[in-house]
């Protein structure tokens, strides 16, 4: 556009010189070529330049003010699926039983006084020295449960709460000081306290081997599995005093 008007105003100039008198002086001829440019270019400024003609774009301004804060949107909402929450108890449960499972595995199948399983509230005895406590008759106790007076009429006995199948007994002496255990014993059991059945083999009352120190746990097995609620040891002959701490066990 601009290399064309530029011809124009030469086109112009030529034509002015040739039609004025050389008396005007160039001075006329060039008023009139200006003339007619400032004509053209206040006509067609628009076209000249229009967008092809723009400048540089300036430096940018500095960053303005941070913008006040939004609105907080609305709260959200929290859709629990209770399905979900029930498998997870049902799995916690699952994992508990294996857990107790193990653990009776891992205690050479103990049916659970010494692990509190059954509680010493389910143990009993005949009488109970004042220096040690029922509490003390789990096997792998500090101490162990001893009987107020050394006879033959002394006992300790395991209530089950419902009939259960047991294997034999385990049987430890006492280990907080002196050299304190049972020797021998035998045992009688049945599903009422009453009517309870010593046990026999051969015909006649089994009498156990129990311990020979005061910590080593020695194990007896029954012939065959007995199936009963109460379970009773009698102590039968002892070194020092009737110590001991017993477990029953079922496989």
């Amino acid at each position: 556009m601009i290399t064309t008007l530029w011809k124009i105003i030469c086109l112009i100039s030529l034509w002015t010189l040739m039609h004025v008198s050389f008396a005007d002086e160039v001075g006329t001829s060039c008023s009139t070529t200006l003339s007619i440019v400032r004509e053209l270019l206040n006509k067609d400024s628009d076209n000249v330049c229009g967008n092809s003609c723009q400048g540089r774009p300036g430096k940018r301004g500095s960053i303005g003010p941070t913008g006040p804060q939004g609105r907080k949107g609305p709260p959200g909402s929290c859709k629990c699926d209770i399905s979900i929450v029930e498998k997870l108890q049902e799995r916690i449960k699952e994992l508990e039983e294996f857990q107790r499972f193990v653990s009776k595995k891992l205690s050479i199948c103990y049916a659970g006084i010494s692990s509190g399983e059954i509680p010493i509230a389910s143990v009993t005895a005949s009488s109970v020295h004042s220096t040690c406590k029922l509490s003390n008759v789990p096997l792998n106790s500090g101490a162990a449960w001893c009987a107020k007076i050394n006879n033959v009429n002394q006992w300790v006995q395991v209530d089950l709460k419902s009939p259960r199948r047991i294997m034999g007994i385990a049987t430890q002496g006492r280990i907080d000081c002196c050299i304190q255990f049972v020797k021998t014993y035998s045992i009688s059991y049945g599903d009422t306290v009453t009517s309870l059945t010593t046990y026999k083999e051969k015909g006649s009352a089994k009498i156990f081997s129990g311990n020979s120190d005061k910590n080593t746990v020695v194990k007896n097995y029954f012939q065959k599995p007995i199936t009963a609620r109460y379970f009773k040891i009698h102590p039968v002959t002892f070194k020092g005093w009737m110590s001991m701490r017993i477990e029953l066990l079922d496989c």
